[in-house]
């Protein structure tokens, strides 16, 4: 069954055999929320043939459990101490369960960076990184990548550019062609319910990053060991990012 997604005023088809990408930010990518004092790019990942399975059905069974006026979900409006053990449930077996790839990057606000990159981009080229790393855990052969990002007016002209930047390429050397485009939550009945699923990781990715070890030691959040505790996932939290002497950045 063909993929269509409306983006831009348009549709585009894609095959069963792409990889389909949903991506959502947190935190501010210059570091400007004092409240959230962290910037990074997380979501999740499958084949375009896969998606209605195990991302687009299931997390309509989660939102089944919430009120219709709160669709779509929205991680940042959920408060713990007002969920039911119902709907704790519901979001936790569909992340430790999900049959779907998971990454996220995260720079805290204090990261030491002596690259010349802005920190939007390193984190671009970071999520290259991880998405090529769960490609290998995949073991499978993706004709192209397909990557969704939640509309932001903020950011989409520089997630055009940084995105189109960056390439994999299969071993015998050839490149893997991507098509990139934003979409929001709220398109209507056609928005892709996959952006609701970038939106809970990388709220969670986010919040992990609030602790003072950061990556640096076992995650025992329950919401990051739900979602990131998984054989198809990645993540990386940056604390510095290092030139060599004789490297011209």
């Amino acid at each position: 069954m063909t993929l269509v997604i409306e983006h831009d005023g348009t549709r585009s088809e894609f095959p069963d055999d792409a990889l389909l990408i949903f991506i959502d930010e947190t935190g501010h990518e210059g570091f400007a929320d004092p409240n959230a004092p962290f910037f990074g790019l997380a979501g999740c990942v499958c084949a375009a043939g896969d998606y209605g399975v195990v991302i687009e059905k299931p997390w309509q069974a989660v939102e089944q459990s919430f009120p219709i006026d709160m669709h779509p979900l929205h991680a940042a409006d959920l408060r713990p101490t007002e969920m039911s053990e119902e709907q704790f449930a519901a979001i936790d077996g569909f992340f430790t369960d999900g049959a779907f790839g998971r990454f996220a990057t995260v720079a805290k606000a204090d990261i030491e960076n002596e690259s010349t990159h802005t920190a939007l981009n390193l984190l671009v080229q970071q999520t290259f990184q991880r998405l090529l790393d769960l490609i290998r855990k995949s073991g499978r052969d993706f004709s192209q990548l397909v990557i969704v990002i939640e509309h932001s007016e903020r950011l989409d002209a520089q997630y055009a550019d940084y995105f189109r930047r960056y390439h994999l390429q299969r071993k015998d050397g050839t490149p893997v062609s991507a098509f990139v485009c934003t979409q929001a939550k709220s398109s209507g009945e056609d928005f892709l319910r996959g952006l609701c699923v970038a939106d809970f990781l990388a709220h969670t990715a986010g919040s992990m990053s609030r602790t003072t070890q950061g990556g640096k030691r076992r995650a025992t959040r329950r919401d990051f060991n739900s979602a990131f505790q998984h054989d198809w996932a990645v993540h990386l939290f940056l604390d510095a990012v290092r030139v060599k002497p004789n490297e011209v950045s």
